[in-house]
């Protein structure tokens, strides 16, 4: 398999995860689409980039 076809896999497998954390999360909190967007797409990036790093070495 090629590193782009891991690097989708990972990604939406990723964004389903924040997705079902935020659905849990919302129930508690009040949704605020600003702070909640940049928090979990800087984690989700961040994760990524992390996990490519560690497959290069």
């Amino acid at each position: 398999m090629s590193l782009f076809v891991l690097f989708w896999i990972f990604f939406i497998y990723t964004m389903g995860l924040s997705t079902s954390v935020l659905f849990l999360w919302t129930k508690g909190y009040k949704w605020t689409w600003g702070s909640n967007a940049i928090f979990f797409s800087g984690a989700i990036f961040g994760y990524l980039l992390g996990l490519l790093k560690m497959i290069h070495g």
